[in-house]
C-alpha cells in the first residue's frame, strides 16, 4: 500500500499500531482519508476484515469510505463491519434478539411513528398536559432516553412538576407499548445492546471477541449511550480508533456530548493523540475567520490550524431588512456569480438554522426560476403515500406493530373510523391482546355495527393472505400484487390532479425500488428492506453530482430515475414543462 500521498502527520496517525488513538482532525485536514488509508493499512498488516468494525453517522459516508477502501486494497474488504451506529448495533440486535424478550422481525419507529404512539397514548389514557404537543413530549422522552435515563429515574429524580409526571406516566407506557409492538425507536437501536450486554456476558464477549479493532468517525458527535457501547466492546487498552474534531461537534441537541472526546484519553488509558492541522480545503480567508471564532470555546483541544492555500476572497457579510430582502439577495449573488464564473446550480449550497426559514428562499427562487433541492426536507420515504404502504409492509412483518396497524386500518376506506378504533383499543387492553388478535374477534366486541365488523374481518383476511405469501414471493411482487388489490393506484389515477398523480408517482418508485433491491440481492428479506428505510437519512438520498429541477414550479426534485435531464436536455416530472438544463 502506497502512503506517499499522506503528509508526515497522516502518515504517523496511519501506521501507529500499538493500542488506543485519537485523531484530532481539524476541518479540511483530511480525515477521510486518514480513516480509510489506516482501516486499509491494518488489513494489509495482518488484521482480518471481518474483526474490523467501523462506524460512521450516515449511510452515504459509510457507503462512500466502503468504496474507497476497495479501491486500495480491492475484494478482501468486502466482510468489514461497517456501517452507522444505529444499522450496526440493529444488525447485532436482530441477531441476538431474543435475549431481550424481542423477537427478530421488530419494527424500527422513526420520529413520526414514535410521535404517533404518544399521540395514542396520550388518547387512550386520556391525559391533558398543557402546552404540550405529542411532539414536544416525544422530544423530552428522546433527550432523557439519550442521557440514558429511564421512565423510572426521569420520576424519581428529575419530574418535579404536575405536568412532569404526567409525562413520565406516558414515558413509562410509551416504553411498554414498544415492547408490546416489538418495536424500537431510534434512541433503543443504542440502549437495547447496552441492555444485553449488561445482561448476557456471554453475548457481549462474543461481540468484544469479534471486534478486535474498532474505527469511529466523527467521534466527537458521539452521546452517552455511543460511548458506553465503545468502552463494553473495547478494553482500557485496546485497538480502538477515534477520529473527530472538538471545534465541529454540532448535535448537542440530539445527546452529542463533547466530554466523549475530552475524557477520552482519561479512559483509554494507553493512548496515543494524532493533530492534523494542515487544512487543504479551504482558504487563508476562511481559516482565519474559523479560527477567530473556534478560539473562544472554553473546553477545547487546543491545535493550530494553517494551509498552504492563497487568501482566497474576502468572506461577504451583508445586512438585510427582512427575510424576503435576504433571500432576494441570494438568489440575484447566485445569478450574478453563475454569469461570471461559468458555475452551475450545484455549485452552491445555503445553509439555515431553522426549517421555517426556507419559505422565503422557496418563493423567490420558484420566481427567480433557480432550481432547488432542500437536503432534509420531507424526505421521500417519509411522504404519506409512502410511508402508508410501508407500514403495511411493516405489519405484514411483525403483526404486533399497532401504530402501522392503526395507521393503515382505514387505508383505503373502509369505515373503520376513530370511535371504532377506540372500543377495539378498550377490547384488546381488557383481554390482553394485540389489535391484530383484536381484528380475528372483532364480532365479540360490543357497539360495533354489522357492516364494520365484516369490513374488519375482511381487512384481517386480507392481511393473513399476504402474510403467507409473505416467504414465497420476492418483496417487488409481493408489494405489487397488494397495491394492485388495495386498489391505490387506479383511485389515485381517477382522481386526476396534479397531487393525486404526484402520489401515483411515488407509489411506483416505490415499487422500483422495491424490485431493484430484490433484484441486487436475491437473498433480500422484507426485513431487510423495512430496516434500510427505517435508517436512511435525508443526507443519504442526497444526489449531489446532479443538478436539481422544478416540478410543475413547485420546487420539488424529480423521484424519476429512469433517466437525468442533465442527459435529455428536460425535466421527466409530470407536471413540469420541457425546459433547457439548468
Amino acid at each position: 500500500m502506497n502512503l506517499k500521498s499522506l503528509n508526515q502527520a497522516q502518515k504517523e496517525a496511519v501506521v501507529y499500531n500499538n493500542g488506543s488513538s485519537m485523531i484530532v482532525a481539524g476541518a479540511g485536514s483530511g480525515k477521510t482519508r486518514v480513516l480509510i488509508y489506516k482501516i486499509a493499512y491494518q488489513i494489509c498488516t495482518g488484521a482480518k476484515p471481518e474483526n474490523i468494525l467501523a462506524l460512521t453517522f450516515t449511510n452515504k459516508a459509510a457507503s462512500e469510505m466502503k468504496d474507497r477502501i476497495r479501491e486500495l486494497i480491492g475484494t478482501k474488504s468486502n466482510s468489514l463491519w461497517m456501517g452507522t451506529f444505529h444499522s450496526i448495533f440493529a444488525k447485532i440486535l436482530r441477531t441476538e434478539a431474543e435475549y431481550i424478550n424481542y423477537k427478530k422481525n421488530f419494527s424500527i419507529y422513526d420520529t413520526e411513528d414514535s410521535i404517533s404512539l404518544v399521540q395514542n397514548i396520550l388518547t387512550n389514557l386520556d391525559i391533558d398536559i398543557n402546552d404540550a404537543t405529542s411532539k414536544s413530549i416525544r422530544h423530552k422522552i428522546g433527550v432523557m432516553k439519550n442521557h440514558m435515563i429511564t421512565p423510572e429515574e426521569f420520576r424519581v429524580k428529575h419530574a418535579k412538576s404536575t405536568s412532569d409526571k404526567k409525562i413520565a406516566t406516558v414515558f413509562e407506557e410509551y416504553q411498554k407499548r414498544l415492547v408490546i409492538n416489538n418495536a424500537m425507536d431510534f434512541e433503543d437501536l443504542l440502549l437495547k445492546p447496552i441492555e444485553l450486554f449488561q445482561s448476557n456476558n456471554k453475548i457481549l464477549q462474543k461481540y468484544k471477541k469479534r471486534f478486535k479493532y474498532v474505527f469511529v468517525d466523527e467521534f466527537q458527535d458521539t452521546n452517552i449511550a455511543q460511548y458506553t457501547l465503545l468502552k463494553m466492546l473495547v478494553n482500557k487498552t485496546g485497538n480502538i480508533c477515534v477520529v473527530g474534531d472538538d471545534a465541529q461537534s454540532i448535535y448537542s441537541w440530539r445527546g452529542a456530548t463533547i466530554s466523549n472526546m475530552l475524557d477520552f484519553e482519561k479512559h483509554f488509558t494507553k493512548c496515543k493523540t494524532f493533530k492534523l492541522e494542515q487544512n487543504y480545503r479551504s482558504t487563508k480567508s476562511i481559516l482565519m475567520a474559523a479560527d477567530s471564532v473556534i478560539k473562544n470555546n472554553k473546553n477545547q483541544i487546543q491545535k493550530t490550524l494553517w494551509t498552504e492555500n492563497n487568501d482566497g476572497e474576502q468572506l461577504i457579510l451583508l445586512k438585510c431588512s427582512d427575510e424576503k430582502d435576504e433571500a432576494y439577495q441570494i438568489a440575484k449573488y447566485i445569478q450574478k456569480e453563475i454569469l461570471k464564473k461559468k458555475l452551475l446550480h450545484k455549485d452552491f449550497a445555503i445553509l439555515y438554522r431553522t426549517n421555517a426559514q426556507s419559505r422565503a428562499l422557496e418563493d423567490i427562487f420558484r420566481r427567480e426560476k433557480i432550481p432547488y433541492k432542500i437536503v432534509g426536507g420531507i424526505e421521500f420515504y417519509r411522504r404519506k403515500e409512502i410511508k402508508d404502504l410501508i407500514a403495511y409492509l411493516k405489519v405484514l412483518s411483525n403483526q404486533n406493530d399497532e401504530e402501522s396497524l392503526l395507521r393503515i386500518m382505514n387505508y383505503p376506506q373502509r369505515g373503520i373510523g376513530s370511535t371504532t378504533l377506540k372500543r377495539m383499543i378498550a377490547f384488546a387492553r381488557k383481554h390482553d391482546l394485540t389489535m391484530f388478535k383484536t381484528m380475528a374477534r372483532i364480532f365479540e366486541v360490543i357497539d360495533i355495527k354489522e357492516r364494520i365488523q365484516k369490513n374488519v374481518k375482511g381487512f384481517r383476511l386480507l392481511l393473513d393472505k399476504y402474510i403467507d405469501l409473505k416467504d414465497k414471493l420476492c418483496i417487488g411482487e409481493l408489494t405489487r400484487a397488494l397495491v394492485d388489490e388495495l386498489g391505490v393506484l387506479r383511485a389515485l389515477k381517477s382522481q386526476n390532479t396534479p397531487d393525486s398523480l404526484a402520489r401515483r408517482e411515488n407509489i411506483n418508485e416505490l415499487l422500483s425500488a422495491l424490485t431493484e433491491f430484490s433484484d441486487d440481492n436475491k437473498k433480500a428479506t422484507l426485513e431487510d428492506f423495512l430496516e434500510e428505510v427505517s435508517l436512511i437519512s435525508g443526507i443519504d438520498t442526497y444526489e449531489n453530482e446532479k443538478n436539481s429541477c422544478l416540478r410543475g414550479g413547485c420546487g420539488n426534485s424529480c423521484f424519476d430515475r429512469r433517466s437525468s435531464h442533465e442527459d435529455t436536455g428536460r425535466c421527466l416530472c409530470r407536471h413540469a414543462q420541457p425546459r433547457k438544463s439548468r
